[in-house]
């Protein structure tokens, strides 16, 4: 599926309603920009990975799939966060709040601020790699800057 939408369903055990997004109440996010990106399946699922969200597109073998997952190997090592569709680039609303509440859970035990830069072809963990010259740049807050209000926002670049 490229250049298209897509609807995601934040299931009601998921990490990303631990920020204090409810998502217009109804745990759905419309309209999340989708251009190629992949899915996961309860059977593609790494041990210690978890699924955050999955895919509205009936008409697509990803529906109702993980949309947006995390894996963490353990207690001591940093969490990867990974989606298939772009909710990135926007500064208002429910897509905002999907990709705030992504990185808060991707750095969730930080002390510090965080600057995450991916340049083309680089690759963040062995499921996804960058790729057709994407540049993603990703700002995070602090463990203290948790808060909705408080949150830097998210650029990028």
């Amino acid at each position: 599926l490229t250049d298209a939408y897509t609807g995601m369903f934040i299931p009601e055990n998921s990490a990303l309603l631990n920020y204090g997004y409810n998502y217009g109440n109804d745990f759905y996010v419309d309209s999340v920009r989708h251009n190629g990106g992949g899915y996961v399946t309860e059977a593609t699922l790494p041990a210690n990975g978890e699924i955050l969200a999955t895919f509205d597109r009936p008409d697509k073998k990803m529906h109702k799939n993980g949309s947006i997952w995390a894996y963490k190997a353990n207690e001591v090592k940093g969490r990867v966060l990974t989606t298939g569709s772009h909710p990135e680039g926007v500064t208002s609303g429910e897509r905002r709040d999907l990709m705030a509440a992504m990185m808060l859970y991707a750095t969730h035990s930080i002390r510090r601020p965080v600057r995450i830069c991916l340049h083309r072809r680089q690759s963040v963990s062995p499921f996804h790699g960058y790729h057709s010259r994407e540049y993603h740049q990703l700002q995070v807050g602090t463990a203290e800057s948790y808060r909705r209000e408080s949150f830097p926002g998210v650029a990028q670049g």
